[in-house]
């Protein structure tokens, strides 16, 4: 029997019965009619709802359950950016040599493209092609740092901006906080947050200072193994990528803490944007941060670049394998991770508070 398509409790319009989110707006829809496999998917997972409000109140057990699952989450999260090779090199290198996008490296890329090339150890096509990018991009690696620092020396000195990751600092503390709901008092300074997991996080707006977007979708494999209808794979699947379908993430940096504060469009509820809130998932993340901003002069800047990082893997089993054990995490969101978490670590460095 084929379920007829089911419309969204949220916005009213029809979206096809494998969708277990509206495809417009990003609410959950209602379970198919003898859909008892996808039920048992999500049991024990908070359900995105468009009124978090008039949702039960979790148990204490189950609270108990979703921190737990939230924690391996993130272990799985911290292990995939720890091991294998991204896109900005390989994770499980002491120390890393990364440039980073400005200006500057295109508008004289005619010039820096020699410098940049002899001190790497590259070609000419090579280093104009890091110089064009408007992302990180990976130059080398080392075992130790200062065969790094003086390669980076008369880099700088040409005005080059790049950047030293060292493997067992980068990432402390720094790994992404799911929330699902936000509220604010009217002008007010504060915003207070739904983590995933059932606590609150009462953030100070100033410290809000800025963000990343990014398209995140499961990739196919180039051979002749396909997915399931769900594009699952039949893989498990973390708390952190609940599903094999695509879907908007956003990561909003805070000054005070190392800890981004991440929303997962189909997972998040809009509600607080009142009557501001559209259909478009995307549109609503952005509404979203200038509701968050500080004051109409003070919008958090968005980076929107990660669309522009290419991917390294074509393997459909990485995907499905990418966290610890199994886990589930999408490649492409551990990408993601990786690129604003890189971008926060340099503006950090830069001004001191690294």
């Amino acid at each position: 029997m084929v379920n007829a398509p089911r419309p969204c409790p949220s916005c009213d319009r029809p979206s096809p019965t494998q969708y277990r989110s509206c495809m417009y707006c990003g609410a959950s829809l209602p379970a198919a009619h003898g859909d008892d496999g996808a039920e048992a998917d999500t049991a024990g997972l908070p359900e995105s709802s468009p009124e978090l409000d008039s949702s039960p109140a979790l148990e204490p057990g189950q609270s108990t359950a979703l921190s737990s699952e939230l924690e391996r989450a993130k272990s799985e999260l911290l292990s995939a950016l720890s091991r294998s090779r991204g896109p900005f090199g390989p994770r499980q290198a002491s120390y890393r040599l990364v440039l980073m996008p400005a200006p500057g490296n295109r508008e004289g890329a005619h010039w820096l493209m020699h410098r940049l090339a002899d001190r790497v150890g590259i070609d000419l096509y090579t280093a104009k092609s890091h110089l064009n990018r408007l992302v990180p991009s990976f130059l080398t690696e080392s075992a130790d740092r200062q065969v790094l620092e003086e390669m980076a020396t008369p880099l700088r000195e040409a005005g080059l901006v790049v950047a030293i990751i060292a493997r067992d600092a980068w990432l402390q503390s720094a790994l992404p906080t799911p929330v699902i709901g936000a509220s604010c008092d009217d002008g007010g300074p504060h915003c207070t947050f739904q983590v995933l997991g059932g606590n609150s996080l009462r953030v100070d707006r100033a410290t809000l200072s800025w963000a990343c977007m990014g398209h995140i979708e499961r990739r196919r494999s180039q051979g002749s193994g396909e997915f399931g209808d769900d594009g699952s794979g039949g893989q498990p699947v973390s708390t952190l990528s609940r599903d094999g379908g695509s879907f908007q993430l956003l990561d909003i940096m805070r000054s005070d803490c190392r800890s981004p504060l991440r929303l997962r469009a189909d997972r998040f509820d809009f509600s607080c944007l009142g009557e501001e809130r559209g259909i478009s998932a995307e549109q609503n993340l952005r509404t979203l941060l200038r509701w968050l901003s500080p004051d109409s002069e003070r919008i958090i800047p968005l980076d929107e670049h990660f669309k522009r990082v290419a991917s390294v893997a074509t393997d459909k089993m990485r995907d499905g394998l990418e966290g610890a054990a199994g886990g589930g995490l999408l490649a492409r969101e551990v990408e993601f991770t990786e690129y604003g978490l890189i971008l926060d670590h340099f503006r950090r460095e830069l001004e001191g508070r690294v």
